[in-house]
């Protein structure tokens, strides 16, 4: 029998025996007080870990978007950007956890070649030339091209890479359809041609190009030793171009000073030569009109006189004759042949 237990086979009754001591009793209730802390105590680790993290996952659910950012809801648990056709603007979401965005900017972006990074070429002629450019983009702003955007370049850092990369390509392939004087005669075009052929790659990637500039263009020293001949040459036959216009334009306007002069000169001996023609003319009429007085007295004196035509011929010339006498011009003159009556 175990000691504790009494009775007999068929029905066994537990029976306690009291402690042989108070001693090891106090003992053991003293153990079994131990035991009930530690389990409180991990309890409330297990219940402060528990609330940390629940905390921690709704703090990370939600994201921020700044006011010149969109963004795409990625979902890192089906690995892909989540399907629920939302672009999301500036403010604070709750995405949920495993949930973050893909942040692309509104807002423009510039790009610059200069310097160390200036983009190498080569002219159709085969000479190396060093482009400075800058441009400045934007990205299309529909969910559709965003969503593509990402799956095809990734976010926004991958897409400058890409968008730079474009970039030199084009200004390559377009530098090397123009000869190296078309840089500086010619760079208008070459800078319009530069344009049209980003923005059309740019948009074909989900971008949109708003400027462009050719800064600066640098060529080999022999070509520009070359390039500085050609322009004093230049320089020298605009000069020698510009001295021809200036005495063709003197010359030119001393002709047309002294057909002025011709002109005038003209019509002020055609005023004169009409001022004559008038006094002329009038001094005629006067003369017409006094002889015709004269003629018209005379034949009055005929008719009272009873003279006959030679008598009154010889009266005429005798009152001219008083008429110069009276103007103290002598005059001498035979008489005319004949006997006239007027004269006896």
């Amino acid at each position: 029998r175990r000691a504790g237990w009494s009775g007999t086979s068929h029905g066994r009754k537990r029976a306690r025996f009291p402690p042989a001591s108070p001693r090891p009793a106090a003992a053991a209730t003293m153990g079994m007080g131990g035991d009930g802390g530690a389990f409180i105590m991990a309890g409330g680790c297990v219940c402060c870990v528990a609330l940390i993290t629940i905390i921690t996952l709704i703090a990370t659910s939600f994201s921020t978007l700044e006011a010149n950012q969109v963004g795409l809801r990625y979902d890192s648990v089906a690995v892909q950007v989540a399907n629920d056709g939302t672009l999301f603007a500036a403010g604070v979401h709750f995405l949920g956890v495993g949930h973050w965005f893909i942040v692309y900017p509104t807002t423009q972006q510039s790009v610059k070649f200069q310097g160390s990074e200036a983009i190498q070429a080569r002219t159709r002629n085969g000479l190396e030339v060093s482009l400075d450019v800058s441009f400045n983009f934007r990205l299309k702003r529909s969910l559709t091209d965003l969503v593509e955007l990402y799956y095809d370049f990734g976010e926004m850092e991958e897409v400058a890479t890409v968008y730079n990369r474009i970039a030199r390509n084009v200004v390559r392939t377009s530098a090397s359809r123009y000869d190296a004087f078309a840089f500086f005669f010619n760079r208008t075009q070459v800078e319009t041609e530069m344009t049209l052929s980003l923005r059309s790659q740019l948009d074909k990637t989900h971008g949109l190009l708003d400027s462009f500039q050719l800064l600066d263009v640098t060529l080999p020293s022999r070509f520009s030793e070359a390039r500085v001949k050609q322009l004093n040459a230049v320089q020298e036959k605009e000069a020698a171009a510009n001295e021809k216009r200036v005495a063709q334009i003197s010359a030119d306007t001393r002709i047309n000073q002294t057909s002025i002069e011709v002109e005038a000169i003209i019509i002020t001996a055609n005023k004169e030569a009409q001022q004559q023609r008038i006094a002329a003319a009038a001094d005629i009429n006067q003369l017409q009109r006094r002889t015709a007085a004269e003629a018209a007295g005379f034949r009055k004196i005929k008719d009272e006189l009873n003279l006959s035509p030679v008598d009154t011929l010889g009266y005429v010339y005798v009152d001219a004759l008083q008429e110069a006498r009276s103007n103290g011009k002598p005059i001498t003159m035979r008489v005319p042949a004949g006997k006239y009556k007027f004269f006896e």
